[in-house]
This record gives structure tokens, C-alpha cells and sequence, in this order.
């Protein structure tokens, strides 16, 4: 990766754990020593993908999001990991992050909410 998109990531990072909801508390759980690719691509996937629909449609964070989210952080840091070193890198970067991804989508703790992922076959009707 060229430094000046290094620079751009970490520009678009800086200040972000200081945000005391649920994006804070997603940048924090994100390794800081993976390279910024990799930490951008996986708390802009969290956030568009699972914490601004609850949020749009529920209001605040429910009770029990932030500790579904700090499982499937840790588990796709583990993966995120693996990969890299199976690709014989010395850094996680954003294609680490996506292989880990859609390698445990299914299983990650947040897709029981539902918030994307196949739909029921007769789905109830739903209300926010």
C-alpha cells in the first residue's frame, strides 16, 4: 500500500474512539496494529451493515449489541490473523479482513438480528 493511502485511512480513523457510542466502541475493539486498510474496511462493514440499520430503525444501541459485536470482532480477528500469516504477511490487511468475513458470515453472532443474510422462507410480519 502507498503511504499516502496509509495517510488517508489513518486521516479518515483519527479521533474515532473518542466517539462514545457504538462506533467507539467498534474502533476500539479493532486491532491498532493492523494496517489502516484493514481497520477501516472492517468498522466501515460493522457500522453500514449492522449498527446504523438498528440504529435507524430502533433507536439507541440495544441492551445487548455492543457485546454481540465485540464477539464477532474477536473471532474475526482471529481468522483476519490466520489468513495473513497464511498468506505469509507480516500484516492484516482490508483482503485478510474479507476472506475472515466471508468465511464466518454465517456464524458471526450479529446475524441473528437479522439485520442482512438470507431471508426466512415465510417471514412473520415485521415492526421495528
Amino acid at each position: 500500500m502507498l503511504a499516502v493511502y496509509a495517510d488517508h485511512f489513518n486521516n479518515q480513523l483519527a479521533g474515532l474512539e473518542r466517539d462514545p457510542g457504538p462506533l467507539g466502541f467498534v474502533v476500539q475493539q479493532v486491532p491498532h496494529h493492523w494496517r489502516p486498510d484493514a481497520r477501516v474496511f472492517l468498522i466501515a462493514n460493522l457500522m453500514h451493515m449492522v449498527v446504523n440499520p438498528i440504529l435507524a430503525v430502533r433507536g439507541p444501541a440495544p441492551d445487548g449489541l455492543l457485546p454481540l459485536l465485540a464477539e464477532d470482532i474477536a473471532a474475526i480477528r482471529a481468522l483476519s490473523e490466520a489468513i495473513a500469516s497464511q498468506r505469509d504477511r507480516d500484516y492484516v490487511s482490508a483482503t485478510s479482513v474479507a476472506i475472515a468475513l466471508g468465511q464466518l458470515a454465517p456464524n458471526l453472532a450479529t446475524t441473528a438480528l437479522q439485520v442482512w443474510g438470507p431471508e426466512e422462507p415465510n417471514p412473520a410480519p415485521q415492526t421495528a
